[in-house]
């Protein structure tokens, strides 16, 4: 019989520390990467929805490797136009249904998500390429775990971590932008940089001046979010009521800066 060990482990700081030294990255919601998570995330909740629905328990699947390969287009201000759809490729194994193909689960799961997540992009193929799991494996449904695993998370977000997040919302309300966004802040003690990348989708854009203008619109939406927070007495936003303790930062006066990528480095998108 398999033998099962769980173990969870929680080390509760009581005098949390503001380290130093911080690197804080978010790839927003349209970035490739984020993209493929979510993608697999949702083909794997809508064959869970499937196989209670059709057995009463859910099936072995694994559906994690997710290829996202990306089309082709021709900016052109005001306009422009796809050349080459963007494909995503679905691979790994899971259970067949009586009911419905995977492959049309799979299909249906990713555009539903892709269409939620990026309102630009109208045009893509969904490539499926699962096969049926291992019968060993589905055998083993409900007897116990067949594999090993780990993670690790912690709580609360840092005052830097918080602060990126909240720069992707405030990013996308700026009209032109679009949903790839990446952001980096470093800190270094009291001082902040903050890189932002935003691709512009092209028919919102009507000229060179409305490039030049939307980008002034998000840098100025950045720079009043950032003053914001830096305004805010040191020690405001703590670690919560429950731990009763204060996140403490430096003495000296928060500053930051923002820094733009290299000349043409700014992503298109149509």
């Amino acid at each position: 019989m398999p033998l099962n060990i769980f173990r969870i482990t929680m080390i509760v700081v009581n005098k949390p520390f503001t380290p130093p030294y911080e690197v804080v990255e978010r790839k927003g919601l349209g970035h490739p990467d984020t993209l493929a998570d979510g993608i697999s995330e949702a083909i794997s909740r809508s064959l869970c929805r499937h196989y209670l629905e059709e057995s009463g328990q859910i099936l072995h699947h694994n559906v994690d490797k997710v290829l996202i390969i990306a089309g082709q287009s021709a900016p052109l201000f005001g306009g422009g136009c796809i050349l080459k759809p963007p494909s995503v490729v679905v691979g790994g194994r899971a259970s067949r249904l009586q009911n419905k193909p995977l492959s049309q689960i799979i299909e249906d799961a990713a555009a539903s998500h892709l269409h939620k997540t990026v309102k630009s992009l109208e045009q893509f193929h969904v490539e499926p390429r699962l096969e049926q799991g291992a019968p060993e494996l589905q055998s083993l449904i409900g007897r116990g775990a067949n594999d090993t695993s780990i993670g690790v998370g912690y709580a609360p977000l840092s005052r830097t971590e918080r602060l990126v997040l909240d720069l992707e919302n405030v990013v996308r309300e700026v009209r032109g932008t679009g949903e790839d966004i990446k952001l980096m802040a470093v800190r270094r003690g009291g001082h902040i940089s903050l890189v932002v990348a935003v691709a512009m989708v092209s028919r919102f854009i009507g000229s060179r001046q409305e490039y030049e203008e939307a980008k002034l619109a998000v840098r100025q939406a950045v720079e009043r979010k950032a003053q914001s927070w830096f305004e805010k007495e040191p020690g405001e936003g703590g670690y919560g009521a429950e731990s009763g303790s204060i996140e403490e930062y430096p003495a000296a006066p928060w500053r930051w800066e923002m820094t733009e990528p290299p000349a043409g480095a700014t992503a298109a998108m149509v």
